[in-house]
């Protein structure tokens, strides 16, 4: 009569098997816990129409970029033209194809050392270090005039503000930054 092999393996070693198979479904799910918390972190940080940053991104960095002791640094504000008047006349949709491609725009023409996020629905910003201020007016520039292609033609309005030392915050300058924008914006109606 012949013995299964099995049959003569001792209890002790399925086991082993048994707990080896365990430990690695526990480490397999492990990872999958895991990847969906890195996927879960990064949609809390990233706008889901553009792909790029958003203000809760900005909020988070907002410290640590005031600590940050290589200037110049500056923020540039990028405000969509009439895009409510889009989104009423035409539809949200339409609205949505005009930040897509704003969002486009600043993506392909992204500087190193630069941050771009979404902050609002028709606003951008990009905080740049080690830029000084001719390169951001040359820089802003460009921009303005690749906008002025966006769908519907109404083009952006921008402004900025550029950090020279540790008193000006990155609030403050996003504050001067939108005041621009203003008197921007002001200046293009009395034309």
């Amino acid at each position: 009569m012949s013995t299964n092999f099995f049959e003569t393996l001792p209890l002790f070693y399925y086991a082993i098997v048994a707990f080896i198979i365990v430990i690695v479904l526990a480490i397999l799910r492990l990872k999958k816990e895991k990847k969906v918390r890195v996927t879960e972190e990064k949609s809390r940080y990233i706008d889901p129409l553009t792909s790029l940053k958003n203000r809760n991104y900005l909020s988070v960095n907002l410290d640590k970029w005031d600590d940050n002791k290589v200037y110049p640094q500056a923020v540039i504000v990028i405000d969509l033209n009439d895009l409510k008047d889009i989104n009423n006349e035409l539809g949200y949709q339409e609205g949505d194809i005009v930040i897509k491609a704003a969002a486009n725009i600043l993506i392909n023409n992204q500087l190193k050392n630069t941050d771009i996020i979404r902050t609002d629905g028709n606003e951008f910003m990009i905080y740049m270090v080690g830029y000084n201020e001719d390169q951001v007016v040359l820089y802003m520039r460009k921009l303005y005039k690749l906008m002025k292609d966006l769908p519907h033609e109404k083009g952006a309005t921008l402004g900025y503000s550029m950090i020279l030392n540790d008193i000006k915050l990155i609030e403050d300058a996003i504050n001067d930054a939108v005041l621009d924008i203003k008197k921007n914006k002001e200046g293009k109606s009395k034309k």
